[in-house]
């Protein structure tokens, strides 16, 4: 009895691990099967989005529209098979991040997909638009016809209107603006302050015809858009004007403008909590006023613009001023209690006479300094008095030369600086090989704590300098010194390529300089570039 029992328990076993090895057989042959049809559909798919590009190439004229139409085939196959529309189920923020992959007249035509697309596209926050994706691809052949205008502000004014109800959080716009528009374009200004713009980037000109267009841009405007905090204008003129009043404006830069008298002056006196200001490749009147008693302005940059002749600060709270211009201008710093970072450049003129007189006078909290000079630095220095920048801590000093230059010369501009810490000399110089005088009277620097000398070419006049600070400065920490001269351009520096050193070069300037250190603390530092971040 036990045997036959004992043999009927083996034979259930059998059967109950064949069954299973069976039922386990036919699911990976069904998934198998799946997975060939996933295959062959998403072939399908590509298959179709590739014959539409090749059929229909005006209608289908990116790849990304292709995809796009994919997606639409994908949903109609999907509910037509289960009655399910897998796609359409996904959250809103994971569509509007597929959207936004795609140009904006793109992803406005997915409205005609589904019922769930119809409104995704209004959701979009950021808008960029230009003459290609509002006329047409063939936008050249229209622009000679005198309606390309017309029909450009009119599909601006529709596709704005379409939007209506969203909001639009930044928002981009590249074509080429007419006088004959300025009425219909104040009206899609009215749109995009109801859609509640906070970043507005416009330039009047295409990519494809970089000129100036005869448009005008009033200031008035500006009270249109009431939460506008960031705006960028090029390529039009700048009109003041009487009624304007923008309380959320807080940066503004303006690139190749032309600056109508009075506009910058209706700006600030308009524009309370305005914090930044760039001028860039404009077209100024011949006094540039920087001035209000109620300004907040913190930062100011001006960089090669045509017409300055005088530049007048009076801002209590103007933090940082920058300018860099090819001719030589007039500064008034008259009342700019705050300033502690002050660049002033020129590619031809010398600006060291300002540096001397008026903003050593009427900047007493100067702390960070840049300043680039021409071959007359070495005049200039002479001339300075002691204790004249009583309160500076850093100093960018970048020379620029066509003619051989002592450094040595430069040492009246360390002594008229008491309080220095950080030192940076940038020299783009022809080599200096005349006579040099190696026993100059040592001034200590009790307070200069690091040093870097770029564009260093091992001359003995390089060789001198740098010895002069080792001897002097009695609490140095490190002192750089690079074959690569260093470029300040647009609140950063970069380096520019310069030739290597030779072995011989290298090991020279090593042993002279490591014998002279007189702080136990300070380090050496030679190489051919320096890293930025490790830069003063």
């Amino acid at each position: 009895m036990p045997i036959v029992l004992a043999f009927s328990l083996a034979v259930w076993a059998v059967r109950l691990v064949t069954l299973c090895a069976t039922v386990v057989y036919a699911l990976l042959a069904l998934a198998l099967r799946l997975v060939t049809l996933c295959a062959t559909v998403v072939y399908a798919l590509l298959a179709l989005a590739l014959r539409l590009v090749a059929l229909y190439p005006v209608v289908v004229n990116d790849i990304r529209l292709a995809t796009l139409f994919a997606i639409a085939v994908l949903v109609f196959h999907v509910r037509s098979a289960k009655n399910v529309d897998i796609i359409s189920r996904m959250p809103d923020n994971i569509l509007i991040l597929i959207l936004e992959r795609v140009d904006i007249l793109y992803a406005t035509r997915t409205c005609v997909l589904s019922k769930r697309w119809r409104n995704l596209h209004r959701l979009l926050p950021n808008v960029s638009l230009n003459c290609y994706l509002l006329v047409g691809p063939h936008w050249p052949e229209t622009y000679r016809f005198m309606d390309y205008p017309f029909l450009m502000i009119n599909s601006l004014d529709r596709f704005l209107r379409l939007r209506s109800g969203s909001k639009i959080r930044s928002f981009r716009l590249t074509c080429c603006l007419k006088e004959p528009l300025t009425e219909r374009f104040e009206r899609c200004i009215y749109f995009l302050g109801r859609l509640g713009v906070e970043e507005l980037s416009l330039n009047c000109c295409c990519d494809r015809s970089w000129t100036y267009t005869k448009f005008y841009f009033s200031c008035q405007l500006l009270s249109e858009m009431p939460l506008l905090k960031d705006f960028k204008l090029g390529f039009c003129y700048l009109q003041p004007s009487l009624r304007i009043q923008s309380n959320s404006l807080q940066s503004l830069s303006l690139e190749y403008v032309t600056l109508c008298p009075g506009a910058i002056e209706c700006v600030l006196s308009n524009c309370l909590r305005l914090d930044c200001l760039k001028i860039n490749y404009c077209k100024c009147p011949s006094k540039l006023s920087i001035c209000g008693p109620d300004l907040k302005l913190k930062s100011v940059y001006v960089s090669c613009s045509e017409g300055i002749e005088e530049v007048e600060l009076y801002a209590s709270n103007l933090v940082v001023f920058e300018f860099f211009n090819c001719e030589l201008v007039n500064f008034k710093f008259n009342h700019v209690p705050k300033l502690e970072g002050t660049y002033l450049g020129s590619s031809e003129k010398n600006f060291v006479p300002y540096i001397c007189g008026e903003l050593a006078k009427y900047s007493p909290n100067l702390k960070p300094l840049i300043f680039t000079s021409q071959c007359e630095v070495q005049e200039r220095c002479g001339r300075m008095r002691i204790n004249m920048f009583s309160n500076l801590r850093r100093l960018h000093v970048l020379i620029s030369s066509r003619q051989k230059f002592n450094l040595l010369l430069l040492t009246p501009l360390l002594q008229s600086c008491p309080l220095l810490q950080d030192f940076l000399l940038n020299m783009f110089t022809v080599e200096y090989d005349g006579p040099v005088e190696k026993k100059h009277d040592v001034v200590f620097h009790s307070e200069l704590k690091r040093m870097e000398i770029a564009g260093f070419h091992g001359m003995e006049s390089d060789i001198e300098f740098a010895l002069y600070i080792l001897r002097s400065a009695t609490c140095l920490e490190k002192m750089y010194i690079t074959r690569c001269f260093k470029v300040f351009e647009r609140s950063k520096w970069k380096y520019y390529y310069a030739t290597r050193w030779s072995k011989k070069t290298h090991k020279m300037i090593h042993e002279q300089l490591q014998e002279e250190v007189v702080s136990r603390a300070a380090q050496v530092i030679i190489q051919h570039q320096n890293h930025l971040e490790d830069s003063i």
